[in-house]
């Protein structure tokens, strides 16, 4: 019977079969095949329960078949992003969380802000510890992050969002680079004057 492996996909099921203890025989063994498979799943139990003796009583009707998970956990990663700031208002910058491999639990992970070169508060809207979570079976997850668009000249500016604290997997990659691209006008401010030089004659 099922306790957190399932039948059919963790173990062959074994429909009622009976057990002969010829005279002086005091063993028998049953066999139940065990299903492998590369997902990251935890260690699962299945039960084989004993019934209907004849000529003998039932001490102990329950055994506990446990299957190890021997899979490696997945590794989280995080993507790179570059967006241009704009004017005015704001423009997500979207970072693509990554699990290397399905897994048949929740996994979880942390995600903050910090900053580089950009400003929180100026340059971005700053997250704080925000917990990711990832279904059975997901593998992505975004995550965006707002960035605050202005008319300053002030060059290309980074920030970062971390990855921490993760669940039934481990991180490969947990930092993802913010690049904010500055798409103010680099010239002169429009409406500047600019004066003629004028040089006096010269008598010698």
């Amino acid at each position: 019977a099922d306790g957190t492996a399932q039948a059919g996909s963790d173990y062959t099921a074994l429909s009622t079969t009976t057990l002969t203890f010829p005279a002086g025989v005091t063993a028998q063994t049953v066999a139940v095949q065990v299903t492998g498979d590369t997902l990251s799943e935890g260690d699962e139990t299945f039960v084989v329960n004993l019934s209907n003796a004849v000529n003998a009583t039932i001490g102990d009707a329950q055994g506990v078949g446990t299957i190890t998970d021997d899979d490696a956990l997945p590794s989280l990663s995080i993507s790179d992003v570059t967006v241009a700031e704009g004017d005015s208002g704001t423009v997500n910058a979207v970072f693509t969380v990554t699990l290397s491999a399905p897994s048949s639990v929740l996994v979880t992970v942390d995600c903050a802000t910090a900053d580089g070169t950009a400003t929180a508060g100026e340059d971005y809207v700053a997250i704080s510890a925000t917990t990711l979570n990832f279904p059975a079976g997901t593998t992505t997850q975004t995550v965006a992050v707002q960035v605050i668009g202005d008319k300053q000249n002030e060059g290309s500016e980074t920030f970062f969002l971390n990855l921490s604290n993760p669940t039934n997997a481990t991180i490969a990659d947990g930092q993802g680079v913010g690049t904010i691209t500055d798409d103010a006008d680099a010239a002169s401010p429009s409406g500047g004057v600019f004066l003629p030089i004028v040089f006096s004659g010269y008598s010698g």
